[in-house]
């Protein structure tokens, strides 16, 4: 699946994992990290998708693999994601 713009893969809904990607920050955000420390708090144990928080920089083909990516706006860079993430087709809970 390619998302007929500049990057190379995109979001496909039928191949998608049950993995929920929460953007990290790597510490730029105080409010950014608090909500992800408190949803993956409340997050139930027997919650049907795992949400992901890593330090780990992932391609956006990686990126295409989960189900939903989790993120905070605030700042250039994130609107710039976002776009990026909108191009892919990427369901987006903001």
């Amino acid at each position: 699946f390619a998302s007929g713009q500049y990057l190379e893969c995109g979001h496909d809904p039928a191949r998608a994992s049950q993995r929920v990607l929460m953007h990290h920050d790597r510490g730029r955000c105080l409010g950014c990290s608090t909500f992800a420390e408190v949803l993956l708090f409340a997050a139930p144990k027997d919650y049907p998708l795992e949400i992901v928080h890593t330090m780990k920089y992932l391609s956006f083909c990686e990126v295409a693999t989960f189900r939903a990516i989790v993120l905070v706006p605030h700042g250039n860079v994130m609107q710039m994601f976002f776009r990026e993430m909108v191009s892919m087709a990427m369901p987006i809970f903001v």
